[in-house]
């Protein structure tokens, strides 16, 4: 529950319900500033998004003149959650007996939300007509910070920034349960059901609720349903093993701080070799597992021949009751699998000295990839992985080359260029661009758009596996040069830190800087990615984005090829 921060002054809001504050509509334009000028201005309705600002300056309020209000609980089972580095956000509800330290009444509210990078909570709102809101936000005071610089706000996947922000009380202090109320200014609500989502990235306090002040009625959408998990198959299963021959024991760490030659680790944060906690025959696990979703360990075997094995593991000990299932996910050749195998308990991260089975799995002959990924925040230290059959011979393999980089010095000066922008005039796709629907967005605001007058494909940030396809004909092979014409980040990064780069089914990377400004305006300019060859005809290259963390994935403008003697003209999917 929370209390309302617009007149009356006594104004208590229910969930879903609405207030007539008996005003008028609309929201109004401020003045020119006088002595003081407004920091926290809506880029709408031009009105003061600081609540607390009581300059003349400043009189003119976002969402003042709004004819109700519509609170919708974080912590309401309509409020759809999914799952970040730590987990998902966890209900807490007003029988639980926390108590909100501004208003001393029970408090119901979402927790586990700070550092929890990629976890976020979905509000299915239906308006029953298209119109312009007020948003705010009710979260408890830990950190002075701006919003929209700690949560990923997103209205319809169209991206909030707004100068909006949350200061701890000087006479409480930093408190995960004294909710404060942020102006987030206007927003565009259609007729119909509309999606508010935020995204944990970094500093964050619990959230209680938003708050849509509104003209029209706002209310919860009907027969909303999380969405499904990915179905696995469970490797688990009934198969006798006892008396096959054939066993293989591969470790992961070599040594402390390298790992063995036929393992590959990736990870958002970076993997440890913990020494203090070897096993008894003194191997080391791969630690700093837990609370890194997406971190993945890979074994390359090789095997003698294709047929079935069984697959046993090496973690440490946890001192709970869980199964592989909860926390993990196998992949083999690319397929990913379940298995419902109870892990080992015991002293916490101590070593449990003893391979559990996870399943059964199909080797092909030759090189193989087996890996274990964290698909939720609470796992475990691997130590290694071991392998029984009856018919193969599972050996290690060796890791695959990097991929190639394609950042090398080339001179193209009067080559000529050939410039495929994402988006055309009107705002639409491209026919040559294809994009993840629902995932990368199309924002087309004046704000977003560049000197030549096109929008950018956006909610890149954070979005770990969505791309952006560009097919292309060329006239003939040959080498040509790239580049990509992009958004601004403040913090400087390369394109490696959030991109990989896929043509015609064989993968690059490119280690070239990024354009750094305000974040999320347009660079105005193409930044060389690299020199590749291509083939005659159709081509297709792909950006997959590779990362979970904030402010790291660039608005994507357009493509820039540069040749002496190819043509390069718009292709079409096969």
């Amino acid at each position: 529950g929370s209390i309302g921060a617009m007149k009356p002054d006594d104004l208590t809001v229910k969930p879903g319900a609405s207030i007539d504050t008996g005003n008028s509509g609309g929201g109004t334009s401020a003045q020119e500033p006088l002595e003081h000028e407004c920091t926290s201005v809506c880029p709408v309705c031009g009105g003061c998004m600081n609540d607390e600002c009581k300059e003349d300056a400043c009189k003119v309020k976002c969402g003042k003149d709004r004819k109700h209000v519509y609170t919708f609980e974080a912590e309401d089972e309509r409020t759809v959650l999914t799952a970040g580095d730590r987990g998902k956000f966890t209900r807490v509800k007003e029988t639980d007996g926390k108590k909100d330290l501004a208003t001393d009444k029970p408090v119901g509210c979402v927790g586990n939300v700070n550092i929890n990078y990629d976890a976020s909570a979905k509000f299915s709102v239906t308006s029953v007509k298209a119109q312009t809101a007020t948003l705010k936000l009710r979260m408890s005071a830990t950190y002075n910070m701006c919003v929209t610089d700690s949560l990923y706000i997103a209205v319809n996947d169209e991206l909030i920034s707004r100068k909006s922000d949350l200061k701890i009380v000087p006479s409480v202090g930093s408190s995960w349960w004294y909710f404060v109320e942020v102006n987030l200014g206007c927003i565009k609500l259609k007729e119909g059901e509309n999606v508010i989502e935020l995204t944990s990235m970094g500093n964050n306090g619990n959230i209680d609720c938003i708050k849509i002040y509104a003209d029209e009625e706002v209310k919860w959408s009907e027969n909303i349903t999380p969405p499904e998990e990915e179905k696995l198959s469970d490797i688990n299963t009934e198969k006798d093993d006892s008396a096959w021959t054939k066993t293989s024991t591969l470790y992961a760490v070599e040594e402390a701080g390298k790992f063995a030659s036929y393992v590959k680790t990736t990870a958002d944060k970076a993997l440890s070799t913990p020494s203090n906690r070897a096993n008894a025959e003194g191997k080391i696990p791969v630690g700093s597992i837990n609370a890194n979703k997406g971190a993945t360990v890979t074994f390359y075997v090789n095997a003698s021949v294709g047929g079935t094995v069984g697959l046993y593991a090496e973690f440490c000990n946890r001192n709970k009751d869980f199964k592989f299932s909860d926390w993990g996910i196998v992949t083999v050749n690319g397929k990913k699998f379940t298995s419902t195998a109870t892990m080992p308990k015991g002293e916490e991260w101590t070593p449990s000295n003893k391979f559990i089975r996870l399943g059964f799995i199909d080797l092909g002959v030759g090189l193989n990839e087996v890996s274990v990924s964290v698909k939720d925040s609470d796992a475990a230290n691997i130590y290694g992985l071991k392998f029984t059959s009856e018919t193969v011979e599972v050996t290690a393999g060796e890791v695959p080359a990097e991929a190639e980089n394609i950042n090398v010095s080339f001179d193209d000066t009067g080559w000529k260029d050939y410039v495929f922008y994402a988006l055309n005039a009107s705002g639409a796709l491209e026919s040559n661009y294809e994009i993840d629907t629902g995932k990368v967005t199309i924002d087309v605001r004046d704000a977003k758009k560049n000197t030549a007058g096109v929008g950018c494909l956006g909610n890149l940030d954070m979005g770990k596996g969505k791309t952006i396809t560009i097919r292309f004909n060329a006239s003939k092979a040959g080498k040509i040069g790239m580049y990509l014409e992009l958004g601004n980040l403040k913090n400087g990064n390369n394109l490696c830190d959030w991109a990989d780069i896929t043509l015609n089914g064989k993968k690059y990377t490119s280690d070239a800087a990024m354009p750094t400004g305000v974040n999320y305006t347009p660079s105005n300019k193409f930044v060389k990615i690299g020199c590749v060859e291509v083939k005659e005809g159709l081509n297709e290259l792909i950006f997959t984005v590779n990362s979970t963390q904030p402010m790291s994935g660039h608005n994507f403008y357009g493509i820039k090829f540069t040749s002496s003697d190819i043509t390069i003209e718009n292709g079409a999917k096969a």
